[in-house]
């Protein structure tokens, strides 16, 4: 793509499909402030469009401009004077009034016009006023880059020769003389600052994370400026790099005059490379640092300097292809390395006694995940295991495929370790022959998915705390899964009093940490407006919305029992609309049906607790982001409370904690609140207590009176249809009109979670110390609340019970071991 001066254009060379190029786009500078090619000067100037008129008339009256008659050459001359005027460039305007080219130099009728214009300020800013911030801006980049110091003389050189003029609506221009003393723009005369803000940049603005950016010509810094402030703070801390690459250092010395801070040019994730040899030396730089990405995005501006993108993005190609072929030598070290080491082999090296070495991956734009991994981190060397973790290096880079291959060859594994992810989405950077474990702590789409069940081998484990889910769902291996929710740090949350003095911020009557402040209709509506679904998906929406808030409001909030297959049944039976494929239909649960249930559930729920304390004058703290901006609940909000020692003393300093979630109790607030020794309140879900109705199941099948596979007639067998109706929450199976079965994949699944129930489920963890501390409606928890509250001592008691609970079952340390236990047996089982 060329510019022929009148267009500001984002340059990168095609290539992106192949992996080994940038993305571009182009912005036409007229199109960006309203200006259509084909209307006349008149039309534009009548428009306010004074760019337009001056790019249209200036070649017009130059000595070459004879194309067009003297009346004309004369018309357009005035108003080009008029449009320098409006943009308050006078020196100009006095110039196309009276120089050597122009045809009104000799009109006497315009004589009380040139002396109005030589009265008034010209626009121009001489450079000496420019100076002292020439110095500061200079001395501070050379400070953060002392290796452009080199190129002084060229920086204050790049004013020699040039005037700078401020235009009345804020753009910089600076021109030049050419031939016979005539006006030169450096740039296009345009609208830059609108030109700019036009520019649709490659990268999604709504995305988490973006590739870097290479800036390989600019005028005046404003694209780069553009870049560097639309790609800031996209997710957490995280802003990707940008390379400023001019080849012209005129260029950037003219920044340095003009710019008043230059604290986006001294950033730490912006680089600079100038000179003849720029992009030679970021190529030199990309190659030194493996860690860092290659851009993907490389922009100019053609109207602002000498096109030399073609050599930035030959750099960058050399780059990627090298930064492939490191990784691939490492993969291929790697597999020699761990060539021929079978099941058989590494059950015997996690058996051997030796401590083992293990890596685990995460990011640093993750604080849950942070904290997980270095909790895991922590209990396997308490095992006496060496452990090491590969993150991004800093909070500008993500991982490359050279990084995390030559870090992995480094540590050299017995084990990987690593959150939410699979080996298949590593396939570049890690090896095969290495024991894999995935936790999946989130239903992310990269995880539930038949393809993700199908991708793990023999090497292959996971950790999930509803595996039966994974299996019956997508297909995971049940022999290599490891029943286990979140474990808690009973280091980090330890019951070693907090002072009161740091207490004393947290003290209330009740506490409640989440996130999950959206109200349930502001969710739908929000949904329904991004789905893009059509009358049709709003038909969909409407109906289970409807459905999901009587489900709430009959059942106070439900019991977090409601099973999105029921609901999609009823709605196809109802409207004729279903989804038209598996996946659809687990999209549709995992992204609406299943977060607006839990949205019903647990806010049903405060509102019990918050109508509870605005009688009886009771003190409810909420923390997370959003209760702020909750219509019944911002009163109560604290804000966002810090995970460790902040969180541990809020457990200790509420009277009651409260465990709102309908997935089940056993979560990660409840295990660290309990290990800090805080007492909690409990909502109770269905699947609290769904190992009971397991043990009526199996109890029937082991006794042959219900046979997997075969319907039942629900009248016939009222006790096999209660008892199959009730793990319901588990299978997500309903009647099919007057029966109702189980298949074999069902009994498996309630099997499993029986023997996991001492994990899983809170009434089975718990046990009576659970039906101390359990309430499913209003009467009940106001019950609690008024027996607990005034009572230190209850609270003590039948927390201390449920403390050791944890402490004994729910630890890292605990994790570690049972997942060990778990390899060691299942890869000698494949021997």
């Amino acid at each position: 793509m060329s510019g022929d001066g009148r267009t500001a254009v984002a340059y990168s060379a095609a290539g992106a499909s192949d992996g080994t190029g940038a993305q571009s786009l182009a912005v036409n500078s007229g199109a960006a402030a309203g200006v259509s090619p084909a209307r006349s000067v008149d039309e534009l100037f009548a428009a306010g469009h004074h760019y337009g008129v001056l790019q249209a008339v200036l070649p017009m009256i130059s000595a070459h401009g004879g194309a067009i008659g003297e009346p004309e050459r004369i018309h357009a001359a005035l108003l080009g004077v008029k449009s320098y005027v409006a943009l308050g460039l006078i020196g100009p305007a006095l110039e196309l009034l009276s120089g050597t080219f122009s045809p009104l130099a000799a009109v006497p009728e315009f004589e009380p016009l040139r002396r109005q214009l030589a009265a008034m300020p010209t626009g121009q800013i001489p450079w000496v006023r420019l100076s002292e911030r020439f110095e500061r801006n200079a001395a501070r980049l050379y400070a953060a880059r002392p290796e452009l110091r080199e190129y002084d003389e060229a920086f204050r050189a790049a004013a020699r020769g040039r005037e700078v003029f401020w235009a009345a609506d804020g753009n910089v221009h600076i021109s030049e003389r050419g031939d016979g003393g005539a006006r030169r723009w450096l740039s296009a005369l345009c609208d830059h600052a609108g030109v700019l803000a036009a520019v649709r940049l490659p990268h999604d603005p709504k995305t988490l994370f973006c590739p870097p950016y290479a800036i390989t010509g600019d005028y005046l810094g404003g694209l780069f400026r553009r870049v560097f402030d639309a790609t800031a703070g996209l997710f957490m801390t995280f802003a990707p790099r940008v390379y400023v690459v001019e080849a012209e250092p005129e260029a950037i010395g003219l920044c340095l005059y003009v710019e008043e801070d230059v604290a986006r040019w001294c950033h730490e994730r912006v680089s600079v490379f100038t000179g003849g040899e720029a992009a030679a030396r970021l190529e030199a730089h990309l190659l030194a640092h493996p860690d860092r990405s290659p851009p993907e995005y490389c922009l100019r501006l053609p109207y602002a300097s000498t096109d030399r993108s073609g050599e930035v993005i030959g750099s960058i190609r050399r780059c990627t292809s090298a930064g492939l072929a490191r990784a691939g030598a490492a993969m291929e070290r790697m597999k020699e390395k761990y060539s021929g080491l079978d099941a058989r082999a590494w059950g015997a090296r996690l058996g051997d006694g030796r401590p083992l070495r293990i890596l685990g991956i995460t990011s640093r734009f993750t604080t849950v995940l942070q904290y997980s991994m270095r909790d895991v981190k922590a209990a396997f060397e308490r095992l006496g295991h060496a452990f090491e973790i590969y993150m991004e290096p800093t909070e500008y880079d993500l991982p490359t495929a050279p990084g995390m291959a030559e870090c992995i060859e480094r540590a050299r594994p017995d084990m990987l370790f690593v959150i939410d992810h699979h080996r298949r989405e590593y396939a570049q950077t890690m090896p095969a022959d290495v024991p894999f474990v995935c936790w999946v702590q989130d239903a992310l789409p990269n995880l539930t998915s038949r393809e993700a069940g199908r991708s793990l081998g023999p090497l292959d484990f996971f950790i999930s705390a509803d595996p039966d889910e994974l299996v019956r769902c997508y297909g995971y291996p049940r022999e290599r899964g490891l029943g286990w929710s979140l474990a808690t740090n009973a280091r980090l949350f330890s019951a070693e009093p907090v002072s009161e003095e740091r207490l004393a911020a947290y003290r209330c009557d009740f506490s409640f940490v989440s996130n999950q402040s959206t109200v349930p209709e502001a969710f739908h509506r929000e949904y329904v407006a991004a789905s893009g679904g059509g009358p049709s998906g709003r038909v969909v929406y409407e109906y289970l919305y409807e459905r999901l808030r009587e489900l709430s409001e009959k059942r106070g909030g439900g019991d977090g029992s409601i099973v999105a297959g029921e609901l999609i049944a009823d709605l196809e039976r109802d409207t004729g609309l279903a989804p038209s494929s598996a996946g659809r239909r687990d999209h549709l649960c995992r992204t609406y049906i299943h977060p607006l249930s839990e949205l019903f559930f647990r806010q049903r729920t405060l509102e019990w607790v918050a109508d509870f304390c605005d009688r009886t004058g009771r003190v409810l703290h909420l923390y997370g982001h959003g209760w702020e901006k909750h219509p019944r609940f911002a009163r109560y909000s604290r804000g966002v409370i810090e995970n460790g020692e902040p969180l541990r003393g809020l457990y200790q300093a509420s009277r009651i904690n409260l465990q709102i979630i309908g997935s089940g109790a056993v979560h990660q607030r409840l295990l660290d609140g309990l290990a800090a020794g805080g007492f909690f309140l409990v909502r109770a879900a269905a699947v609290d207590r769904v190992h009971e109705a397991c043990a009526r199941v199996l109890g029937l099948v082991d006794a042959g009176m219900l046979e997997p596979g075969r319907s039942y007639e629900i009248a016939a067998h009222p006790d096999v249809a209660a008892a199959i109706c009730d793990v319901t929450v588990l299978v997500g199976v309903r009647p099919r009109g007057t029966t109702i079965a189980l298949s074999e994949e069902d009994v498996a699944t309630v099997r499993s979670a029986f023997e996991q129930r001492g994990r899983r489920f809170a009434g089975a963890v718990f046990g009576e110390d659970y039906d101390r501390v359990w309430f499913a409606d209003r009467a009940r928890f106001e019950a609690l609340a008024e027996r607990y509250l005034p009572d230190a001592d209850a609270r003590r008691a039948a927390a201390a019970p449920m403390r050791e609970m944890v402490l004994s079952r729910f630890t890292y340390d605990a994790l570690a071991r049972d997942l060990l236990v778990l390899m060691r047996a299942r890869l000698a089982a494949q021997c």
